[in-house]
Formats: C-alpha cells, structure tokens, sequence
C-alpha cells in the first residue's frame, strides 16, 4: 500500500467517525464556491463535466458565474471537508486510489455497489459533515457512464447547490430587522405585500400610477412594482411581455434604458404562477452607468392584476451576482396573500 493511499485511509476514517456523531460544525468557506475533490488523473475527464454543471452565467455586464468551482486534491480532504459545498469526483476505470478510496468509504456499500452496476452514479446529501452544507459525489466505472449521468442528473444536481445556496441567503438576508410595518403598509394601501430588507427605502410612491419604487446603496439596488388593474386581457404573451419590458424604464424610472446586450426574455414560474422573466443590461440615459436587471411579469387571479416586479443594481467594478441573487430572494417574497 502507497503512502499516498495510507494517508487519505487515514483522513476518510476520522472523517467517517466525526460523521457519525451528532454534533456537527457549521459549514465554513465562500457561499457560492464549490470545492471539487478529484484526483490529477480523474480531472481531465471530470473538469468538462462539472463546468457543465456549475457553469451557468449571468453578464452584469462581466460574465459572473452562479457559482465558482476550485479542484482540490484528495490528499487535502481534511482541509475542506466542512466547506459549504464539497463534491467528489471519481472514476474507477482511472488508475488512480485517492478519490476512489474516498467514494468507497464515505457511500454505503449498497451505493457503491450502484455505482460498479451502472445504475447511478450521482448522490447528493445536505448537512452530511456540517451544517447548512450541500455534499455531492459523482463517481462512475468510466467517463462515458459518468457523462451521461450528468447529461441526465446535471440540473438536478445544480439545483441541491441552488437550493441550499438560496436558503442559507434568505437566512443572512433577513437575521437583522426586517420592515414589517412597511410590509404591513403595503397589505393595507395596496392588496400585496413583501419582506424588505431594514436598509431600503422608498424612493418613489405613486398611488395613482400603481407604483413603488425602494433602494438601498452600496452598492445600488433598486426594485419597483407596478401593476394595472382588472385588465382586458388576463393572459399575458410573449409580445406583451416584451412591450410592458421595454416600456418600463422610460415611463417609471425616466432616464433608464434597458437595453438589447445579452437580452433574455422567457417563460418561467414566479411563487406557482406562470410569469415572463427578463434579464439584460440597463444604462443611464446622460451619464456613463448601467448595469444587469431581472423583471418578472405574471397576472393575479386574486387581485385581478397584471404585475411588473422589477430589480436593477449599479456597483461600478464590483461583483453583482450576490446582490442579483439577494434581490431575487426579496422578491420572490411577494405575496397577495396576507401572512
């Protein structure tokens, strides 16, 4: 037996025994970073196949990716075992000892045994060595097995890291105060309501327009609502979608324009309800800034109303998918429902 393989013996047993006890340490690391454990020889064939997974961008306008990924080697498992999200990556088929020694000991026999028979080859398992942690193993006897059953599995698997990511946010985002009155306000005014976070204000409340309009700063982020009324027509098309997108920044925020640079306007569901989404570029009009927006655009059986949720930041030279993310996560809050 190598050194090599001795070691990682060593690490995977102290690592199966402090998993076995109740306690569990909190999950450390950056939020949006993904620790892939592969060995030298498994990552030529597995790289592809995670950035596949994990490579989902947004241009803000930079190209930001949803989540980084950094390959350790399984020799460091001990380092980043706690990490808030850990994937092992294996192939049997490689000669190689140390990802496979992980795969073996850290899955039940039964899912190895999946695993040697082709049967499935991707696990996923929240809170395993600590919490608030989303852990992962992709292993297969080859590298064809392995990309197929990403071809398969690979949403799926994006959407545990997501998921887990969009809670944990939604946690930190609203653990100081939240305005609960102004939440309260907007059910009494106007029939919907939305957790806000304790550092926005409203910028701009036009009741005869059916619009509200918050902001925070550093960086800039704003997030309007504006609605119509028993409209004629209920059922909201792709044109419609477009024109209300396009309209939107001249006639609510005046010197805004969203424009057509990496424009994506689609189907999507919004809290159960059938909605367009829209995400692009916004710019100023006179001075040189911009910026990525979202809108979602849905109609309201209860309310009887046609809604434009729309969110945009401005941070100069600074990364804006978190706060793309957090803003997503406010509002997705949006309820006409009273709590």
């Amino acid at each position: 037996m190598s050194g090599r393989t001795l070691r990682t013996i060593v690490v995977v047993t102290a690592v199966l025994i402090a998993g076995s006890c109740s306690y569990k340490p909190p999950s450390t690391g950056v939020e949006n970073e993904v620790v892939v454990i592969a060995s030298f020889e498994d990552r030529r064939f597995v790289e592809p196949l995670i950035d596949s997974v994990f490579g989902r961008v947004v241009y803000t306008p930079e190209a930001e990716r949803f989540f980084d990924v950094v390959y350790v080697d399984p020799e460091r498992f001990e380092e980043y075992k706690v990490r808030t999200n850990v994937v092992i990556a294996a192939l049997f088929s490689v000669m190689d000892t140390t990802a496979d020694v992980l795969v073996r000991k850290i899955l039940p026999d039964n899912q190895v045994d999946m695993i040697r028979q082709g049967e499935q080859h991707i696990f996923a398992k929240r809170d395993f060595l600590a919490r608030d942690q989303v852990f992962a193993v992709l292993a297969a006897n080859s590298d064809k097995e392995l990309a197929e059953a990403v071809r398969v599995k690979g949403r799926w698997l994006f959407d545990q890291f997501d998921s887990g990511f969009l809670e944990r946010q939604a946690e930190h985002i609203y653990k100081r105060m939240e305005q609960k009155e102004l939440a309260d306000d907007l059910w009494q005014k106007y029939g919907w309501q939305m957790r806000i976070q304790h550092d926005y204000v409203i910028i701009k409340e036009q009741p005869e327009r059916n619009f509200i309009w918050f902001g925070r700063s550093f960086p800039y982020r704003w997030l309007s609502v504006q609605w119509v009324d028993h409209p004629i027509t209920k059922e909201v098309d792709d044109q419609m979608a477009i024109d209300l997108i396009h309209d939107y920044p001249s006639t609510y925020y005046k010197r805004v324009n969203f424009t057509r640079y990496y424009e994506q306007i689609g189907e999507t569901t919004f809290n159960g309800r059938r909605a367009w989404r829209a995400e692009g570029l916004w710019e100023h009009k006179k001075d040189v800034k911009g910026g990525p927006y979202v809108s979602y655009i849905f109609y309201d059986e209860k309310t009887d109303r046609i809604y434009h949720i729309n969110y945009l930041i401005y941070h100069p030279s600074g990364r804006k998918m978190l706060s793309l993310r957090q803003m997503d996560i406010m509002s997705r809050t949006f309820t006409t429902d009273q709590g």
